[in-house]
C-alpha cells in the first residue's frame, strides 16, 4: 500500500520512560519529525484547550498524521461521560477541526470487557462510531499463528479499505500476511518454497520434506 512520510504529532498517556522505550523497539528517532505530548504536560488543561495546542503546533510542522492515545483520557471521560452521545459528540468536534486541516486523526480507545466484532467492542457511547470514517479493531488472530501477527478488521466509509487483513513483524518491519483465512495457506505455500528442490539433481525424499513442514 502507498503510504506517505511526514511529521507526526502523537499525544499519549503512557510515561516518558515507557514511551520512550517503545520508541527505541520502532527504531523511531527522538530527533526526528516525531513530537510528543505527554498527558503529564497536558493532565491540567481543558480537552479543547489541549487539542487546540496540538493542532497548531501539528499546522506549524506540517504534521500529516496526529494521534491521540488514548481519547478518554485525554478528553478526561471519566464516569458515565464516555457513554453519553452528548459528551461523546462535544469531544469529537474538536477532532473534526484536525481533520478539517487535512491531517489524518487516529483515536485509540479500549474495548469493553465484553469485547465483540469490529464496530461494536469500543468501550463508550456508539456516537463515537457515527462520528468517524474508519473503525479498525486489532487484535491477536485466532488459531495457531505466529506470536508477532495481528488481525485489523474494518468498517469504512471508503470502498478500497479492506475489511480485513493480517500483518506480522518479520525482521523488525510489518508486512502483509494475508486476509482472513489465506495467512495458513501463504505460510505453507512460504515454507514449502524454502524446502522443495530447484532441479531434479537436488531431489530429496517425501519423508524428508515432511519432517521439515511439520
Amino acid at each position: 500500500y502507498t503510504t506517505v512520510k511526514g511529521p507526526v504529532v502523537y499525544l499519549t498517556e503512557e510515561s516518558r520512560t515507557t514511551f520512550r522505550a517503545a520508541m527505541r523497539r520502532a527504531g523511531i528517532d527522538p530527533a526526528s519529525d516525531f513530537h510528543v505530548l505527554f498527558w503529564k504536560d497536558a493532565s491540567l488543561q481543558t480537552w479543547k484547550d489541549v487539542m487546540s495546542r496540538a493542532i497548531s503546533h501539528a499546522r506549524t510542522v506540517d504534521a500529516k498524521l496526529l494521534v491521540v492515545d488514548t481519547l478518554a483520557r485525554f478528553a478526561n471521560l471519566t464516569g458515565d461521560d464516555e457513554n453519553s452521545a452528548g459528551h461523546v459528540l462535544e469531544v469529537m468536534k474538536h477532532l473534526h477541526q484536525a481533520r478539517d486541516f487535512g491531517m489524518a486523526v487516529l483515536v485509540n480507545r479500549h474495548e469493553r470487557k465484553a469485547g465483540g466484532g469490529v464496530g461494536e467492542s469500543g468501550r463508550g457511547s456508539s456516537a463515537f462510531d457515527g462520528e468517524v470514517d474508519i473503525i479498525m479493531q486489532l487484535r491477536r488472530p485466532a488459531g495457531n499463528h505466529s506470536l508477532t501477527r495481528r488481525t485489523i478488521s474494518s468498517l469504512s466509509r471508503f470502498d478500497e479499505t479492506p475489511q480485513e487483513m493480517n500483518i506480522e513483524l518479520v525482521d523488525g518491519e510489518f508486512i502483509l500476511s494475508g486476509a482472513g483465512p489465506r495467512p495458513t495457506r501463504e505460510d505453507a505455500k512460504s515454507k514449502l518454497l524454502e524446502i522443495l528442490p530447484a532441479d531434479a539433481e537436488s531431489a530429496i525424499e517425501l519423508g524428508r520434506i515432511l519432517e521439515q513442514v511439520d
